[in-house]
């Protein structure tokens, strides 16, 4: 007899709650009731918190999952992971907002900057509420907004549409994305 199985012809406990789940994902995701709202809202919380795709359960787990608050759809995208699962999600309202754009994070990481200052950069862009390298650009889309370079106020002001998690980062954190944003967008603007 299998050893997944544990010798006695019982089923495997974490196939078995990663099935359930799936089940319920599939049954609620994308309706109007209660369940489906909050799995959107999740989905698009993890979305933000993540900061590199669209499609956050075909990431590596091992990888980013120090970013992700703890829920449901996290311990979800563990075991797609671990059993390599391939989840995706089809009415995700999210693209890049410009021709030729691209994730922050992903830029960030690109940049060289450690696990360690990835971890604090992202807490930073959650709180100033950017996903994309456009949203730290100004109208031209060539030149750094400097109001990205300083906290954002507490005060409730929204700078995006999307809904983000609160987090409050230190102050040596801002000090850090401040030299990470003007790294990325030096003096003089980016090309096309």
């Amino acid at each position: 007899m299998n050893i997944g199985f544990y010798g006695a012809g019982c089923p495997h406990v974490g196939v078995e709650c990663f099935i359930a789940q799936v089940n319920k994902l599939l049954m609620h995701y994308g309706c109007a009731s209660n369940n489906g709202l909050k799995l959107k809202v999740s989905l698009e919380y993890l979305i933000v918190e993540l900061g590199i795709s669209a499609q956050p359960l075909q990431e590596s787990y091992e990888r980013y999952s120090e970013r992700i608050t703890h829920s449901w759809l996290k311990s979800l995208w563990e075991k797609c992971h671990k059993f390599d699962v391939l989840v995706e999600f089809a009415n995700v309202p999210l693209e890049l907002p410009r021709e030729g754009d691209q994730w922050l994070m992903l830029l960030l990481a690109a940049a060289g900057f450690n696990q360690d200052e990835l971890l604090r950069l992202n807490r930073v862009q959650i709180h100033q509420q950017v996903l994309f390298l456009s949203c730290i650009l100004g109208a031209s889309g060539k030149t750094l907004d400097a109001r990205y370079l300083k906290r954002r106020p507490p005060t409730g002001e929204h700078w995006s549409r999307l809904r983000f998690p609160k987090e409050n980062s230190p102050a040596k954190d801002f000090q850090l994305w401040e030299r990470a944003l003007k790294q990325m967008v030096q003096a003089g603007g980016i090309t096309d």
